[in-house]
């Protein structure tokens, strides 16, 4: 029915969308209100999960994309890159690597050699990369706090002398905790994963699922190009 009304032109029906979290309230808020402008008559059905869970979604056709960042790519779903994601180190302004260097720098991670951590926990999609990164940095962290929710990693932070990396665009979507904390963009040292949207290989996209790609893909460009 709704592969019916596209073709006379019509634009109506449900649009279901899987998020990693925290990209939801990320990034969903920035795009929705020029969908509706556009595709007056659709609903949409957001459902949160990680990324496993979103491609078994994906696999039962109980979604129709997803939106997440993935290590490993699952031969029946198609991987539409949104934009590589920046991690930036970020740190209250108290500590001495904030007195030391302004905010907004770019600086090498042997910058925070000794610096006390928040890391996510073992099992984390980004966890393996963070060691091997530090590690071919020579940086050997103190991971004081072991944390699985990037905001409230960036709230001890700004709390305490704390440091942690976390998606450059996390930090833009939290005006109090870009207040608190300085961050650096680490250059050569930079972790960028790919951050796609995924469908199912055998179903085409409608166009207004095509026109959410186009929509996020250039917000999501926008917002990270901000610099101080």
């Amino acid at each position: 029915q709704e592969a019916l009304s596209t073709l006379h032109g019509r634009t109506e029906g449900t649009l279901r969308i899987g998020v990693m979290s925290p990209r939801s309230n990320e990034l969903l808020p920035q795009i929705i209100p020029d969908f509706f402008t556009a595709y007056p008559g659709m609903h949409l059905d957001i459902r949160e999960g990680s990324p496993q869970e979103l491609e078994h979604l994906l696999i039962n056709g109980e979604l129709d994309v997803a939106l997440f960042s993935s290590e490993k790519q699952h031969g029946k779903l198609e991987y539409r890159q949104i934009a590589s994601e920046e991690f930036v180190l970020v740190t209250s302004k108290k500590t001495a690597l904030a007195q030391r260097i302004p905010s907004g720098t770019t600086i090498g991670l042997r910058e925070a050699d000794h610096e006390r951590f928040v890391l996510p926990p073992a099992n984390d999609i980004h966890r393996r990369f963070f060691d091997e990164l530090l590690d071919s940095c020579a940086v050997t962290p103190d991971a004081q706090i072991i944390c699985d929710g990037v905001s409230t990693a960036m709230r001890l932070c700004a709390n305490s002398s704390l440091v942690a990396l976390v998606p450059f665009i996390s930090l833009l979507c939290d005006s109090a905790s870009m207040q608190r904390l300085a961050h650096y963009h680490l250059g050569t040292d930079a972790y960028l994963p790919p951050f796609y949207m995924v469908h199912t290989k055998d179903v085409p996209l409608a166009p207004y699922a095509e026109a959410f790609y186009t929509m996020l893909s250039n917000r999501f460009r926008a917002m990270t190009a901000y610099r101080p």
